[in-house]
């Protein structure tokens, strides 16, 4: 009897132990899918850090393509700093990441590749190698072109007329007329328009090589973008029938009678508004220069006559009411009011120009506005003549001077993946 006790004791032994081996060798498999798990949702948390990473280095190179005229390359590196700066920020080793920006211009699209490597914490016993984990976002420009010129007129023939030498530069925005007349864009002579869009809500007039590229024609009317713009207050007359013939530095004021320069003077406009009532800004063989000026026309006769001697070099405020704009047009003025430049030297003219019921007339013999971060045209009717080019920039990212709501870049930055 204590024979057999003996040996059923050994054969539990035996059998004891071997199911401790077994479930000792059960147990790392065991313990490494658990580890797999728990490791598995640190890796889902570090790549959804990732991802916002990538996404919001794709929108900010987005939205500076679509802002700035920088050149690819100069793009593609930035946009590769602020992804690698933002895996930093989320406690990644930017050192150990690889970070690819990809520039399509043609297609308007900004592309960021990240991807890193993660160490395994608890699932360490089954292996010791390294997971990567890679994301990728693509921003997209959606919309239309920014907007440079809007001729308002919505019936008239020759809203947006061209004649003789003159030439309107405008590559990179949009250049609309509203009116519905047959030939509401006209090109005469040996006059020719280069814009990134070209939009007549009628039809255009003029040989063919005269546009680049060919006009729409039907377009959607555009309303006026800057019709929720409030004009400034006025207050009373400041100065009365100014004349001006020595250097001098202007204050900002109420103008009543305008203001008239001429022999040669140099008058610097200090930063502010300008209220140009019952008269016009006159510049003859002088020179107006101002930085951070905005000029509101209202009253009778209230307008610009920059002429073929004058030098003018302005810059709308940067901030205020008028922030963004640098000639502002009082919508009750009488429709139809001339605002001329013929200057030869009107290099900088930085900003919106805002003429609701006026008719702007540029018949200078040389570049114009060419020296401007941006210009922005709405007005009632444009017209070029004799020899100007009309140069229409929009380098926005160059100056402090914001663009007003409603005009220049108009598309959507949005992830397209």
């Amino acid at each position: 009897m204590r024979e057999r006790l003996s040996a059923f004791g050994r054969r539990l032994a035996d059998e004891t132990g071997a199911v401790v081996v077994l479930f000792g060798l059960a147990l790392v498999p065991m313990l490494g899918a658990a580890g797999l798990a728990v490791d598995a949702t640190s890796w889902y948390g570090a790549r959804a850090a990732l991802q916002a990473a990538a996404d919001g280095a794709a929108i900010a190179a987005a939205r500076e393509m679509r802002l700035a005229n920088t050149p690819a390359d100069q793009l593609q590196a930035g946009a590769e700093n602020a992804a690698r700066a933002a895996v930093q920020d989320r406690g990644f080793d930017p050192a150990a990441a690889r970070v690819r920006a990809v520039v399509d211009s043609r297609a308007h699209t900004v592309r960021i590749d990240i991807a890193t490597p993660l160490e395994r914490i608890f699932s360490r016993v089954v292996t010791d190698t390294f997971v990567e984990v890679a994301v990728s976002a693509t921003a997209r420009i959606s919309g239309s072109a920014p907007i440079c010129v809007v001729a308002l007129d919505e019936s008239g023939s020759k809203a947006l007329h061209l004649e003789k030498r003159a030439a309107m530069e405008a590559s990179r925005c949009g250049v609309f007329s509203n009116s519905t007349h047959r030939q509401a864009l006209r090109m005469d002579d040996d006059a020719r328009m280069q814009a990134a869009l070209i939009c007549s809500a009628g039809g255009h007039h003029g040989r063919g090589t005269a546009f680049t590229p060919t006009p729409r024609t039907d377009c959607p009317p555009i309303p006026d973008p800057l019709a929720g713009r409030a004009p400034p207050s006025v207050g009373p007359c400041t100065h009365q029938d100014l004349v001006v013939r020595r250097n001098a530095t202007l204050l900002p004021g109420v103008y009543c009678g305008g203001i008239r320069i001429r022999d040669g003077a140099e008058v610097t406009l200090a930063s502010g508004l300008y209220v140009i009532k019952d008269g016009e800004l006159r510049v003859d063989d002088a020179a107006v220069t101002g930085e951070y000026v905005s000029l509101y026309f209202t009253g009778k006769n209230a307008a610009i006559d920059f002429r073929k001697e004058s030098r003018i070099d302005l810059s709308a405020m940067r901030d205020g009411a008028l922030a963004g704009i640098l000639f502002f047009q009082d919508r009750d003025a009488e429709e139809g009011r001339d605002f001329k430049i013929a200057s030869d030297d009107a290099r900088t003219l930085l900003g919106t120009i805002y003429l609701p019921r006026g008719d702007l007339f540029v018949n200078a013999e040389r570049s114009v506005a060419d020296h401007s971060a941006y210009t922005v045209i709405v007005a009632r009717r444009l017209e070029l003549s004799a020899g100007p080019v009309l140069v229409l920039n929009t380098d926005y990212h160059a100056t402090d001077i914001p663009v007003p709501e409603g005009v220049g870049p108009t598309g959507n930055v949005v992830l397209s993946q």
